[in-house]
């Protein structure tokens, strides 16, 4: 069997009522050459019969027991054939165009290990739950990974496979098995992955024009998942201080008060408006600095904050569905 140029992972569970639109975004991609790997991690619903539903001889399910969604991306990873490796969690949708674009850019430039484009939240019923990322795309360094992580989430990114090796290591508990992702993350192990491939590894990331991507966010309990987002950047960094101390060091204050920044954007566009501005605040209380050295992004964190303060949900939440900012 010839080797498809894409691999997409995708880790679902318990994800019955949105898998199917996700899996139906990945088979109205215009670049076709691609396989999707779809590893339960112990879902108790329907899950596994909705994505076994779609008779696509490109598609396989594997069926696990729980043990979280690193572990279910490495063994996506571990069967993977592509020379790309995709990401795609499973109540995300692509655009049509996303992968035919990322390969044109990783084909065209071998120096790109991690191609990435712009996201936008919607919430569980497709509606646009926030204004869409404006990451940074050329020229990114080790420290702007650090910063802003322009990359987003997992489903954003599409990462040469050579580079992906690179960040592999050989399981303590298993010595057979291989790990790309931590599996001792509960959440935000993307990041420690892109802070590994960028710091440690010398990575090339760079980002294509257009929003790609919708990623569902989460209303429920937003204050709680917003905090351990930030739990499990402060475990990304104290790992990422163990090999690269004097970096981290350097640049640890500001990247905590702009990841701060960013948990308040999000909670600002999940209409949590008092702990978006608790957050702004907390920010600029780790490292006063950034309001110089970022003054674009404090000025948009502490706009979004105040308008959902004060404004009614309704008011602070649009809600027209569909890709913005991208071509046909």
């Amino acid at each position: 069997m010839r080797n498809p140029t894409v691999s997409i992972i995708m880790p679902v569970r318990n994800a019955a009522g949105l898998v199917g639109d996700t899996i139906r975004s990945v088979l109205a991609q215009s670049f076709t050459d691609w396989e999707l790997l779809i590893v339960d991690d112990g879902s108790t619903d329907q899950t596994v019969a909705a994505c076994e539903a779609f008779a696509d001889p490109r598609i396989r399910v594997l069926n696990r027991s729980r043990h979280g969604f690193a572990r279910s991306r490495n063994a996506g990873i571990e069967i993977s054939r592509g020379s790309f490796i995709a990401f795609l969690d499973a109540s995300d949708i692509w655009h049509p165009s996303k992968l035919m674009r990322h390969v044109i850019q990783l084909c065209a430039q071998s120096q790109i290990d991690v191609s990435f484009a712009a996201s936008q939240p919607i919430d569980a019923r497709g509606a646009i739950a926030g204004a869409a990322s404006h990451p940074r795309l050329k020229h990114i360094t080790p420290t702007d990974i650090l910063v802003r992580n322009p990359i987003g989430p997992s489903s954003t990114a599409v990462v040469r496979r050579t580079a992906l090796d690179r960040a592999a290591s050989r399981d303590s508990r298993d010595r057979s098995r291989l790990c790309w992702f931590d599996e001792s993350f509960a959440q935000g192990e993307e990041l420690d992955l892109w802070m590994r491939l960028a710091i440690a590894h010398g990575c090339r990331f760079e980002g294509i024009e257009g929003v790609l991507t919708q990623c569902r966010v989460d209303r429920q309990g937003a204050a709680t998942n917003l905090a351990r987002q930030f739990e499990a950047w402060q475990r990304a960094i104290e790992k990422a201080q163990v090999h690269a101390p004097v970096f981290i060091a350097r640049y640890r204050a500001i990247a905590a008060a702009s990841q701060l920044f960013g948990l308040a954007r999000r909670a600002a566009s999940q209409g949590e408006g008092s702990f978006a501005l608790s957050l702004f605040r907390q920010g600029v209380a780790r490292e006063p600095a950034i309001l110089i050295e970022a003054p674009i992004q404090s000025l948009r964190t502490i706009i979004a904050a105040i308008t959902t303060r004060w404004l009614s949900p309704g008011a602070a939440r649009p809600g027209s569905a569909g890709f913005a900012g991208v071509a046909a």
